[in-house]
């Protein structure tokens, strides 16, 4: 019995890699993410702009559809959902990573790095 357990233990998948909707992340198995940040799509945009649309409304909608879409979203502390981005800023073209931390439709914090 064992051995027909070994072989049948051979035979199954070692992991399902499913490719996302966004160009450069994979999903290796449930809930385990690998990101390829040079193939992830950068978003120009006007980095004091954007902070003020973020202070200003604190809507994730908005700012989502700035940026055209909702980024790579993944469980967040505090009951919140991440929401990362790869852009460029228009002025300086200096590549920079924002993750907004959402909970329902609002921002609650954000970091620009």
């Amino acid at each position: 019995m064992s051995f027909v357990i070994m072989v049948t233990a051979l035979l199954l998948p070692t992991g399902i890699i499913q490719e996302s909707e966004t160009p450069g992340v994979t999903e290796v198995a449930p809930g385990v993410r690998r990101i390829e940040g040079a193939k992830v799509p950068t978003r120009s945009v006007d980095t004091v702009a954007l902070e003020a649309l973020i202070k200003e409304t604190k809507s994730f909608g908005e700012v989502a559809k700035l940026l055209g879409g909702k980024g790579i979203a993944s469980p967040g502390p505090a009951n919140t959902t991440t929401h990362m981005f790869k852009i460029s800023d228009q002025a300086t073209g200096k590549a920079q990573v924002l993750v907004l931390f959402v909970r329902g439709n609002a921002i609650v914090d954000y970091l620009i790095s």
